[in-house]
């Protein structure tokens, strides 16, 4: 099928094609947003010692941040109906490359916050929901492994640019390093530049063109989805268990170098290795569900036990070669948070609202969770301790795999894979299996 049959006429999802382009679009353009914003660590002690700052301040970087991914949860729908899926990404890379090149000339670290925290999240927010539902389009009975493969560009980003960034820092300053990585950022717009829309047969109901047409019929198609009870259930796992797990990797590189005296780069080194372990997990994952009648369910009750487990075990840790044993575990029992969640979003909200369902979940989210790091920096600045924010995180992990627990008695999964006659799922059938 060509690509122009496939914005002229709806379609099923042709899983390949033109799919395997966005699939490689959407590995460059998490690369370059989400690979940069893990290195923001990284920045945390330079600004410390130039602003004579504690680390609760320079963390709201990235609780700023998640003040940004917030409206970009929110403004996607409006967004999309108004600018489509490409011209959207395009533009908010843009912004984003721009915004964290002029906060290299920040004359102080809350200005640094504000333009390398709120812009890039807003476009963190965007992405987020934008390349799994471009990805989600293009693939059905593939889909697990495509987003795997998909979203292992964020781990690729991370192990490319965590040392670079670092040797970058170390040679010219973080604001050198700051304003490379704001050019770096750019050139995600051009891969976005590669997200040709694709109509489906899912869209042709007339609700789901109402949304692209009227802004009113985007607050409405809100409205019903936040009326589902189990929608609010997913946000509150997100809020404790994606918050723990930002806690988790957030602090690697200040508890090496405070409590473990490692090098800057040997630290860096840390992140790296933790973004090797979670590309080939996420694709092993993707792979290992791909096909099979798996319950995802107890699949992420599982993770996040792991993680919860992993995360504690962090206060016994007195060495480079356990923070490096805890990252790796740490990394592959997170895997499938990374990639799961699309299917459960699907199975509380359908199909053809998965968007404003991540929306929604994202939204929440990023708003209660923009406070978590500069908290957990505070509580390092009072005690001293900084192993006190893994113990956090390590309690926050166990309650968000408590409630997956009524999502077992629910019809909260969908059958996402095609059935045995090869025809893709409706957005209507739910099941306990993918």
């Amino acid at each position: 099928m060509s690509p122009a049959q496939l914005v002229s006429k709806a379609v099923e999802p042709p899983d390949g094609g033109w799919g395997w382009v966005i699939v490689c679009a959407v590995f460059v353009s998490t690369a370059l947003t989400f690979g940069s914003v893990i290195t923001y660590p990284l920045f945390f002690f330079p600004l410390m010692q130039e602003f004579n700052v504690g680390l609760g301040d320079v963390t709201w970087l990235t609780g700023l941040f998640e003040i940004g991914k917030a409206a970009g949860y929110i403004g996607l729908p409006i967004l999309v109906a108004k600018l489509g899926y490409r011209v959207t990404g395009i533009t908010v890379s843009i912004a984003s490359g721009v915004a964290i090149s002029v906060a290299a000339f920040a004359p102080n670290p809350w200005f640094v916050c504000i333009l390398a925290g709120i812009i890039p999240g807003f476009t963190m927010g965007i992405f987020v929901p934008l390349s799994s539902v471009m990805v989600a389009r293009y693939f059905a009975k593939r889909r697990l492994f495509a987003l795997g493969l998909a979203h292992t560009g964020s781990p690729v980003g991370t192990l490319v640019l965590a040392p670079s960034l670092q040797y970058f820092i170390d040679l010219y300053g973080w604001r050198g390093g700051m304003l490379l990585l704001g050019g770096l950022t750019l050139n995600s717009a051009v891969a976005c530049s590669l997200f040709r829309p694709i109509r489906l047969k899912s869209d042709e109901d007339q609700q789901h063109k109402a949304l692209h047409k009227s802004n009113k019929m985007v607050l409405l198609s809100f409205w019903k989805v936040m009326k589902l009870p189990k929608i609010w259930l997913v946000c509150a796992i997100w809020i404790t268990g994606f918050s723990a797990l930002k806690v988790y990797v957030g602090f690697l590189v200040p508890f090496s170098l405070k409590d473990l005296d490692i090098e800057p780069m040997a630290s860096s080194v840390v992140l790296s290795i933790y973004s090797v372990v979670s590309m080939f997990s996420r694709v092993g994952f993707g792979v290992f569900a791909e096909g099979r009648n798996i319950n995802v369910i107890w699949l992420l009750i599982a993770s996040f036990l792991l993680t919860s487990i992993v995360s504690g075990t962090i206060w016994f840790v007195n060495g480079y070669a356990g923070l490096f044993a805890s990252s790796m575990v740490h990394s592959f029992a997170a895997a499938p948070q990374q990639i799961m969640y699309v299917s459960v979003v699907i199975g509380v909200v359908s199909e053809k609202d998965l968007a404003l369902g991540y929306s929604i979940c994202g939204f929440i989210f990023s708003t209660v969770g923009s406070s978590t790091l500069p908290l957990m920096g505070m509580l390092v600045d009072s005690t001293g301790e900084i192993r006190l924010v893994y113990v956090a995180a390590s309690i926050l992990t166990f309650v968000a795999a408590l409630l997956h627990i009524p999502l077992l008695y629910t019809d909260t999964e969908r059958k996402d894979v095609p059935s045995k006659k090869d025809e893709p799922a409706t957005s209507d059938h739910m099941t306990e299996t993918l």
